[in-house]
């Protein structure tokens, strides 16, 4: 009798069967979420579980890496008069110059960089004696200041020093984008990015500077970014940036050529 049981427990935990049935279900699982979820919806969904569960890290950008940035933009030529495009990754990996086909517009855009590190290198900007200045940063603030009093003290300063020290300078001031929650890794409270906005504006109006709102063309009824326009939920994707440039078009009337016009 002892034998015979022994005998049902060895063949019932058979271990080349076992592994066969789990791989069998590990791969059915992961058919399943092929189906259901494009790869980056799955990188996402991964990396957001793996940064719940503290395997994941996220770190802002070191003032090392800031600093080399800098360094490499001030060994660019220089030319009075240019147009600076200036903030974070939404701005740096814009191609502005191809997008208005106008070689004096300049990208002048860190990825990561914050309102602190845009304040902190303003004067490399100033030094350039741009007549324009076209901003969009802050998102970042919202992943690691979190603070969106300070945010504001430094949206206020950078557009008081430029004002104060390019008083003739025409200054663009653009909405803070949110992110896709289905796409991108990590969560946010998109009412935080319209309450941001709603100061920015206000900000803007103050200085004499205008405000592009993308929110209109690029978020839907969630407050979500629009998912035909990132493909991570957070940086925008080829049509984004198209559709941006006709937003700056319609609303700042920044055109195509060698002239800059201001509505």
């Amino acid at each position: 009798m002892k034998n015979d049981v022994k005998r049902a427990l060895r063949d019932a935990f058979n271990v080349p069967l076992f592994l066969a049935l789990l791989c069998s279900i590990l791969v059915n699982i992961a058919l399943l979420a092929a189906f259901f979820f494009t790869y980056p919806q799955l990188f996402a969904l991964l990396k957001k579980v793996g940064y719940q569960m503290g395997i994941v890290q996220d770190k802002p950008l070191s003032y090392a890496a800031h600093d080399e940035q800098r360094r490499f933009f001030n060994t660019m030529p220089k030319k009075a008069g240019d147009v600076v495009f200036l903030g974070d990754s939404h701005i740096s990996l814009g191609l502005w110059s191809e997008l208005f086909r106008r070689p004096d517009i300049q990208n002048r855009g860190i990825s990561g960089d914050t309102t602190e590190g845009v304040l902190r290198r303003l004067g490399d900007i100033i030094e350039e004696q741009p007549s324009m200045i076209v901003m969009m940063v802050g998102i970042n603030d919202m992943f690691w200041i979190r603070d969106k009093a300070k945010t504001l003290r430094n949206y206020q300063a950078i557009l008081d020093r430029i004002r104060s020290e390019l008083p003739e300078a025409k200054i663009v001031v653009n909405s803070v984008l949110p992110i896709n929650s289905w796409k991108f890794w990590k969560s946010m409270d998109s009412r935080l990015i319209v309450e941001l906005n709603e100061t920015l504006a206000i900000l803007a109006k103050q200085h004499n500077a205008l405000y592009c709102d993308l929110f209109p063309a690029f978020v839907t009824e969630e407050l979500e970014l629009k998912p035909e326009l990132t493909n991570d939920g957070l940086h925008l994707n080829g049509d984004g940036y198209v559709l941006w440039k006709s937003v700056l078009e319609a609303q700042v009337g920044i055109r195509a050529g060698n002239m800059v016009e201001l509505r």
